[in-house]
């Protein structure tokens, strides 16, 4: 007899056309995921209905027991772009981090205005630590992609997420799923192979991964565990808030991200409180680039040239 989550993988992989997220935005109970026509019911996908979204949000930092903004996040998102612009600040109140990233299509800039204004140039996404966790409409979904250093969750598209081959795969590796409640919610839990976390000197981990029965099986927390069962990473939902439209869609309202060291103890842990989100923003081409008048060094890590610049002079 298949597993509910082994029937889900087949409704999937027997649906080429179909939308991976349709999945989360169509199924409303467990018994409805053992019915192949319910899990198919037409209807928007998430990526679909936030084809172009802007959000803004406060950064709290943990600091002993409680959490102290640290700073202001602000986001868009389209189906194979992404920009992020994060400013923090210290105790003080004075700019500690300041950066932007962007990633047009075809290539990513990462623009560091706290370290000398330099901008980096990528023909390629590339993952970056400090954005982990701060992908807000993408990040429920980061457990999706398995070993894949350059494509983490800090860099994640919705093209990945509706990538049928990348839930095949993942559904080849589940356990069998179980039911719990997480804060109040009914909740599908599974395992699946991981892959190795960079930032922990690549060590292996699987991954697991709750989700919200109640709202369409949004995954609303995911851990990535490592071979001793130490929690190595976390992000969970602890708010949703919901976007009206020709579905009403969930998002990540407030999201906590944490981090661990090797034998599980507290790195570092951060929490997402969104402040605005508009669907279906307008966004233009240039929001996905940065103007490279803007730095006093620019550094293309394809050619691996660096040009200085002097009140817009290059500098021999």
């Amino acid at each position: 007899m298949q597993t509910t989550w082994h029937k889900l993988a087949y409704a999937l992989s027997s649906a080429p056309s179909i939308a991976v997220l349709l999945l989360f935005a169509s199924v409303r109970n467990a018994a409805a995921a053992d019915d192949l026509s319910e899990i198919m019911m037409a209807g928007t996908s998430y990526a679909r209905a936030l084809q172009s979204v802007r959000c803004a949000a406060d950064v709290e930092g943990k600091v002993g027991d409680k959490y102290e903004k640290v700073g202001k996040i602000e986001y868009g998102v389209q189906q194979n772009k992404i920009y992020f612009d994060d400013v923090e600040k210290d105790a003080e109140g004075k700019v500690s981090w300041s950066q932007r990233y962007t990633w047009d299509g075809k290539r990513a800039e990462d623009f560091f205005r706290s370290d000398n204004q330099t901008l980096i140039i990528y023909d390629h996404r590339v993952a970056s630590p400090v954005m982990e966790g701060i992908n807000i409409l993408l990040d429920p979904f980061a457990f999706l992609l398995q070993n894949r250093n350059e494509r983490s969750g800090s860099c994640m598209m919705f093209s990945e997420i509706l990538n049928l081959e990348e839930w095949k795969s993942l559904a080849k590796t589940a356990t069998i799923p179980k039911h719990e409640k997480l804060n109040g919610h009914e909740c599908v839990v599974a395992e699946f192979k991981g892959g190795n976390l960079p930032r922990l000197n690549n060590t292996p981990y699987r991954s697991r991964v709750w989700l919200d029965v109640e709202h369409g099986f949004f995954p609303v927390q995911w851990q990535r565990i490592s071979e001793s069962d130490k929690i190595l990473d976390q992000y969970t939902v602890t708010s949703l808030g919901f976007l009206e439209g020709d579905q009403r869609m969930p998002y990540p309202k407030i999201s906590e991200f944490t981090m661990n060291n090797q034998d599980g103890q507290l790195y570092n842990k951060r929490r997402l409180t969104v402040t605005g989100v508009e669907n279906n923003a307008s966004i233009s081409p240039e929001e996905f680039q940065i103007d490279p008048s803007l730095a006093n060094t620019i550094q293309d890590s394809a050619l691996q040239t660096t040009i200085k610049i002097d009140h817009g002079k290059a500098v021999p």
